[in-house]
């Protein structure tokens, strides 16, 4: 970049041609910095022609971008949702397990009156299959 002062005969003349320096210089560094792959070209309406086409490109990866972004927060949103949906269903579970579990103890806990028929009764396989169900189907219409 050529930097020398104006002199005083011709001033005018001087500083246009410094201001047209200037100007032929941010064109090559814009030219630069679009294809900085490629020499600089020296046409300036392709210069131009070019910085428009990046400047529309990057307009649309911009709002790509920004509708990509805005799914992602309503996915998250969603999810959010669904979690705290599970959350309160795992604790509402947990207390119907803890109330069956409670259900179970009281009915396994022969009350002092009763004392079965034959003991071997107490420990048949299917009646106390059949007795899990039965506690289970309680539950389930409670």
């Amino acid at each position: 970049r050529r930097t020398g002062s104006c002199s005083k005969l011709g001033t005018k003349a001087c500083c246009e041609k410094q201001r047209r320096e200037q100007l032929n210089d941010k064109f090559m560094e814009l030219s630069s910095v679009l294809e900085p792959t490629r020499t600089p070209k020296k046409d300036k309406s392709a210069i131009l022609d070019d910085a428009i086409r990046v400047v529309n490109q990057l307009r649309g990866e911009a709002l790509d971008l920004k509708e990509t972004n805005q799914k992602l927060l309503e996915e998250i949103k969603s999810l959010k949702a669904e979690k705290n949906e599970l959350r309160e269903e795992k604790l509402v579970l947990k207390a119907d397990k803890e109330k069956m579990e409670q259900q179970l103890k009281s009915m396994a806990v022969p009350s002092p009156g009763f004392m079965p028929s034959h003991p071997a009764a107490a420990y048949h396989p299917f009646l106390n299959l059949k007795l899990c169900f039965s506690i289970m189907r309680a539950c389930q219409l409670e």
